[in-house]
């Protein structure tokens, strides 16, 4: 299904809203496929979501050091939703 199906129910400022939102995504989605693109960029991505312990247990017997944690983890899920979703041939 067409995401802009509706496009002829829009006012203006609607559409020049979508336009820009359209934009950011594009931007973004070739910013993604450019830093995974790279054995550098690559290399970083993997330190990070290293890094944020995405790959490992946020549980602790401590309530705050498993908070700490799962904020960590939570930029590591956004770090592989980001690359999944605009660079989705680069994700192995």
């Amino acid at each position: 299904m067409d995401p802009h199906h509706d496009e002829i129910y829009l006012t203006d400022a609607q559409r020049e809203a979508r336009a820009e939102a359209d934009l950011e995504e594009a931007l973004d989605r070739d910013a993604w496929v450019w830093l995974m693109d790279s054995p550098h960029g690559r290399r970083i991505a993997r330190q990070m979501l290293r890094v944020s312990g995405m790959l490992d247990s946020g549980f602790s017997g401590d309530l705050f050091a498993a908070g700490y944690r799962e904020g960590q983890r939570s930029t590591g899920a956004w770090l592989l939703q980001s690359v999944k979703r605009h660079a989705p041939d680069t994700y192995t």
